[in-house]
């Protein structure tokens, strides 16, 4: 398999998890105890998650001001970190974790706070710094990264008033100016954002909020850095402002991406949207407006995306797997800032990042790591566990050897391979010796990017097991 990849933002925040057999271990609340890191940071604003040094650990990046600065928390795979501080010559507005150029490392774009008519290229060292190679003068109002048009390498859209324009990066860490498109309904939100495939065409599609009137646009890609025309699908009666999100998942379990739409700290709902699998999207869920940043992750390990959010405080939503959410099975903590989700303690339960920033005199500008326990909740629970397939290796590079036996009485023919979004990748046929091979390609021979992946078998059992695909 070649190293060259389409990784962009989505596939770098995959984290590395332990084997986890989901039905072995009963479904608990997660509990976030004290956080177990706290860092003081003058106002931390923006948080990305990657593994920013390749070494199968999951790190976390802030944003922070006075001075500007990029602050790279190393993991060590145990919930603890260690920092590495580079100054940004440059108040930093906007940030995009990407993939730029053929090497292994996450790169940086990076746009100015003030003026915002200046995009800086920052390639990753490896060893958790970046370096900055070029410079891009166009105006905007976020920078926003995908690969449009298919080659592997992450391309740039910027958001300005009534257009977004595309640059396409030509996988040296430079861009090429491609295609501007006109926006019939004035304000674009903070971010434009390529999910993956909306409309099951194959190709990378792309979805944004606008301001006044709160109202979702979505424009499809043609998967060669082009885009169709602009329409909108949903709206609510309420303006959002400054700091919307868009949060990807297959929320009802269809196999096709939905999205949350948040209005950042605005006065619009929460709105979640569930695609028909032709990009049109309804309204199934409805969360008020106490998200903010909006985060998607199984957090209490019961097969089901979740919701998480800060405003005011950290509040997550408990997914049902119908496109609806309820009994919120978490909330605490005073938050007004970003949070970051992965799985810092390789322990299988994603672990939360929150940002805090002048939010109140008693809970000063700081990062906390809280460590999700829902795994040692689940430990003994269960009165037996059902076998794991046999796996050559885990986490597996170019080749996924699987051996696999009868579970529940089941005769496993075949094992389906999800991404974790909750959608099919491909089917491996399992032979008369209960073998089978995964070369980390979809169903249309295409390798697919690396990050976590869930394994299912056929027949009746529902186990399903994690397994890492690594560049």
């Amino acid at each position: 398999m070649s190293t060259a990849r389409s990784t962009g933002i989505g596939a770098f925040s995959f984290i590395v998890m332990t084997l986890l057999l989901l039905s072995s271990v009963s479904a608990a609340n997660p509990l976030f105890d004290e956080p177990s890191y706290v860092f003081a940071l003058d106002v931390p604003i923006l948080c990305e998650t990657a593994d920013f040094n390749c070494d199968g650990n999951e790190d976390f990046l802030v944003t922070s001001c006075a001075p500007s600065m990029l602050n790279i928390f190393l993991g060590a795979g145990d919930g603890t970190f260690s920092l590495v501080q580079q100054t940004i010559p440059f108040d930093i507005g906007t940030i995009s974790v990407c993939q730029l150029n053929s090497d292994a490392y996450p790169d940086l774009v990076v746009g100015k706070g003030t003026y915002r008519d200046m995009v800086y290229i920052y390639l990753g060292d490896g060893a958790g710094g970046f370096q900055q190679t070029s410079v891009l003068t166009d105006d905007y109002d976020s920078v926003n990264t995908g690969d449009l048009d298919g080659d592997g390498y992450s391309d740039l859209l910027l958001p300005h008033n009534l257009w977004i324009k595309v640059h396409l990066c030509d996988g040296e860490g430079s861009f090429i100016t491609g295609s501007s498109y006109e926006v019939d309904y004035w304000g674009i939100a903070h971010l434009v954002f390529v999910p993956g495939d909306l409309n099951g065409d194959g190709f990378a599609d792309v979805a944004f909020i606008t301001v006044g009137g709160y109202r979702l646009g979505i424009m499809l890609g043609n998967g060669n850095g082009t885009l169709q025309q602009v329409y909108y699908n949903a709206s609510s009666y309420e303006n959002c402002a400054d700091w919307a999100t868009i949060e990807e998942g297959d929320y009802n379990e269809d196999g096709y991406l939905d999205l949350v739409a948040t209005s950042g700290i605005g006065w619009a709902e929460d709105l979640v949207l569930i695609n028909d699998g032709s990009g049109v999207f309804s309204t199934s869920d409805s969360l008020a407006n106490t998200l903010a940043w909006a985060v998607a992750e199984d957090f209490d390990l019961d097969g089901h995306l979740d919701l998480a959010g800060s405003f005011t405080s950290i509040k997550i939503y408990k997914g049902w797997g119908d496109g609806t959410f309820g009994g919120g099975i978490y909330s605490n903590y005073p938050s007004h800032g970003q949070l970051g989700v992965a799985d810092f303690d390789n322990d299988g339960d994603p672990d939360l990042v929150r940002l805090n920033y002048n939010f109140s005199p008693f809970d000063e500008d700081s990062v906390y790591v809280y460590l999700n326990n829902t795994i040692q909740l689940g430990i003994g629970e269960q009165e037996e566990a059902a076998p794991l397939p046999i796996l050559s290796s885990n986490p597996f590079r170019s080749s996924l050897s699987i051996s696999v036996q009868e579970m529940s009485d089941a005769s496993i023919t075949s094992i389906r391979v999800f991404d974790l979004s909750g959608r099919e990748v491909t089917l491996i046929p399992v032979d008369e010796q209960g073998s089978a091979t995964w070369n980390g390609d979809d169903s249309a021979g295409i390798e697919v990017p690396p990050g976590v992946y869930m394994l299912k078998p056929s027949g009746e059992c529902d186990e399903v097991t994690s397994v890492v695909l690594k560049l």
